[in-house]
């Protein structure tokens, strides 16, 4: 896998052929539909993040920076696409109302979505 798309330090884990493949492809597509997102008037919220090290008692050790790699942004991208067509399938539902949708707040460190965390709201 190459460096710029993995998050793992290399060699730390390995994939078959096919799966190397299929992600690269994943991300090729992920390149495109950014680069037509980027040429309709998308914002670029692609920065460097602060972050603070911290001790066991939460006083400040030290701080260094976090960049998105190829990776994050493949999902993001994907992310993208995914919540655009719900909001496209939910218009053609409710065609002369308004449509919101909300994500409730998940638990601190939890990645688990429950069922009833989305919710459809119409006026």
């Amino acid at each position: 896998m190459p460096q710029e798309i993995s998050i793992r330090p290399e060699g730390s884990y390995t994939v078959s052929k096919e799966i190397v493949e299929a992600i690269l492809s994943l991300n090729a597509l992920a390149e495109i539909l950014r680069e037509k997102r980027m040429r309709a008037g998308a914002i670029s919220f692609d920065k460097v993040e602060v972050k603070f090290l911290l001790d066991e008692n939460n006083n400040p050790l030290g701080v260094y920076t976090k960049e998105s790699k190829e990776a994050n942004k493949l999902i993001e991208e994907f992310m993208l696409l995914a919540n655009r067509k719900v909001a496209e399938y939910a218009s053609k539902l409710q065609k002369h109302s308004s449509t919101v949708f909300t994500m409730s707040p998940m638990r601190k460190n939890s990645y688990r979505c429950r069922e009833s965390s989305l919710a459809l709201v119409t006026a």
